[in-house]
């Protein structure tokens, strides 16, 4: 009787065992599916509940900790999410998911290169994880790398040609590289596929800007900000910024003041918003208040070389000497990049020869961009200074170069505004 017995007991352990396991596993899928449909707080219930049950082997702890992390990323705990997946990682090693995840919440503390790292090594692990490169991607497209983005995403088009991530990136990246009508081929293909996505008509609308199709563009953005719910501050500061430029390169700058004001009410700490506000006001000639919002974001950003050259452009025109001021900010500015010969060209210490030959370069979209800055920049400095015959030929030279899409296009328009009206 007394073996009978321990078999018995044997069996009910094994059975309460496998009962226990199959019910993580459950609540581990059940995460899973939460994760997928945005109900994080649900899947982090479900996956603390699944490791608290045990019995799991470690494969199956990994995925567990790693679906934790996930879910705690969207609920904005990043901290708590990255020593998740951590977790995850010295259970499985060569876990790529768990590196690719790790990346996005690398990518959402801004800490880009420690992200592309784990990019890479997750495509070590798995070379055709499409949503790793398009991951990839959208970090290097934060860096200003958009000929490496543009590759990510079309490689994670080539294995998932329905990837809205990758539609969405290589439609921003191209936009931005100002190929404006590949960028608008990926996106009417997304919005076959999602009609509803509302950063699908926001990059859209960009790009029809950047070709001057205003009224497509103005349609885009306005149908974006219906889309958003009001909740997504963030995702409509972004828009409201967007269409503010569009205004300034329509020339409509009151417009585009409200919408920037907007972007800010949202969303106060948006630089890029702070910045093209600052040059709004530059170009209707509220030097004062553009003088002011250009010292708040050099206090942020002291080396930022186009906050230096519009603050100087704000103070001449207020009767300033600038030039002290400039001189001691540029010493924060990397002399190898540009636009620093635009900063040295406005001390002095390089001419308009030397100027032209710094703006060639091997890239012909990059040489475009260089040249439109540099006669921007060059009929911009001759017009505070007087030098009236020169600001006009310069400012016209730059408008038959500069994209619609660059800051450069809006402020050469009103600085052959303020020409017309010079004595």
């Amino acid at each position: 009787m007394r073996r009978l017995a321990l078999g018995l007991l044997w069996l009910c352990l094994y059975l309460t065992c496998g009962l226990a396991g199959a019910e993580a596993l459950d609540m581990i899928e059940a995460g899973k599916a939460a994760s997928d449909r945005g109900d994080y707080p649900r899947a982090i219930t479900l996956f603390d509940e699944a490791l608290k049950v045990g019995r799991l082997g470690k494969a199956d702890q990994a995925a567990a900790y790693d679906g934790l992390g996930v879910a705690h990323k969207g609920t904005g705990q990043l901290d708590q999410a990255l020593a998740d997946i951590n977790q995850a990682l010295l259970l499985i090693p060569g876990f790529p998911a768990a590196y690719n995840n790790r990346g996005t919440v690398y990518q959402a503390r801004g800490e880009l290169g420690l992200a592309i790292a784990d990019y890479n090594h997750a495509l070590e692990l798995d070379p055709d994880f499409s949503s790793c490169l398009s991951n990839r991607g959208s970090a290097l497209y934060a860096q200003g790398k958009l000929d490496q983005a543009i590759a990510d995403f079309s490689k994670a088009l080539s294995l998932d040609h329905k990837s809205i991530a990758a539609l969405l990136g290589r439609g921003a990246a191209y936009q931005v590289a100002g190929a404006d009508d590949l960028a608008i081929a990926d996106l009417n293909q997304l919005l076959v596929l999602a009609p509803d996505n509302p950063y699908a008509y926001n990059n859209r609308g960009n790009a029809y800007a950047g070709k001057g199709d205003y009224k497509r563009a103005m349609a885009d953005l306005n149908h974006s900000l219906d889309l958003l719910p009001a909740s997504a501050s963030a995702a409509r500061a972004g828009v409201y910024r967007s269409r503010g430029n569009a205004w300034r390169s329509q020339g409509k700058l009151r417009q585009a003041l409200a919408d920037y004001d907007e972007a800010l009410a949202l969303r106060p700490a948006d630089t890029e918003a702070s910045a093209s506000r600052a040059l709004a006001y530059l170009e209707t000639g509220q030097f004062k208040q553009a003088q002011d919002a250009l010292n708040e974001l050099l206090a942020r950003n002291p080396a930022q070389p186009y906050f230096l050259l519009w603050r100087y452009l704000a103070r001449q025109q207020l009767g300033q000497d600038a030039g002290a001021e400039l001189a001691q900010g540029s010493l924060r500015v990397n002399p190898q990049a540009w636009p620093f010969p635009v900063l040295a060209y406005y001390q002095g210490t390089i001419k308009a020869t030397q100027l032209q030959a710094a703006a060639k370069d091997s890239d012909a979209g990059k040489q475009r961009g260089k040249q439109c800055e540099a006669a921007t920049y060059a009929g911009a400095f001759a017009l505070v200074h007087g030098q009236i015959e020169a600001a006009a030929k310069m400012l016209q030279e730059a408008e038959g170069i500069c994209p619609r899409s660059f800051d450069e296009y809006s402020l050469l328009r009103a600085e052959q505004a303020r020409l017309g009206g010079a004595p």
